[in-house]
């Protein structure tokens, strides 16, 4: 059993890989890779890696690839790898539209305020960026709630009559 960071559980195996011919090991050509994740949650996910020199697991910039699986690519000749998911962050669920001052932007208790997200409508392929600036939809009442969107923003995804939209994913944008 591993010891995962703080709120961080296993969404997929431990992968590991060697290479041992580590002159046909090109660095500046990175590898890429895909995981598996064995159940589907709504919880944000990230690929980790073991570093042995720290002792500790490490994320790798990381996206989710399709339904199933995540991706990342890694510079390393040698790795052990997990996609673990935090327990405390929802990635996928629904959005709500509020009206505020007509911006691109949006309430999530997941993310601070200033913090620029993606959110992209899985079934439609349209996609927005906006930027946090108030807190919400409370958990308490809306558990599936993924994020506010101010109306312009909303209205990117779909129309104001629908209310709420499903299966929207919201990713942070570096």
């Amino acid at each position: 059993m591993f010891d995962y960071p703080e709120n961080w559980l296993p969404a997929s195996d431990v992968y590991e890989f060697d290479i041992f011919n580590k002159k046909a090991f090109k660095n500046e050509k990175p590898l890429q890779i895909r995981i598996k994740i064995l159940e589907q949650t709504n919880n944000l996910k990230k690929i980790f890696f073991w570093n042995g020199v720290l002792s500790d697991w490490v994320e790798l910039p990381s996206e989710v690839g399709d339904a199933e699986t995540m991706k990342s690519i890694l510079h390393l000749p040698y790795a052990k790898m997990v996609v673990l998911g935090n327990k405390n962050i929802l990635q996928i669920g629904d959005a709500s539209w509020y009206g505020y001052k007509g911006c691109l932007c949006a309430a999530s208790p997941d993310y601070e305020k200033g913090t620029k997200l993606n959110v992209k409508d899985l079934d439609s392929g349209k996609e927005v960026v906006v930027k946090v600036n108030d807190y919400g939809p409370d958990r308490s009442l809306f558990p599936n709630r993924v994020i506010d969107l101010d109306k312009i923003a909303f209205q990117k995804l779909g129309k104001l009559s629908w209310g709420v939209l499903h299966n929207i994913l919201v990713t942070k944008v570096n």
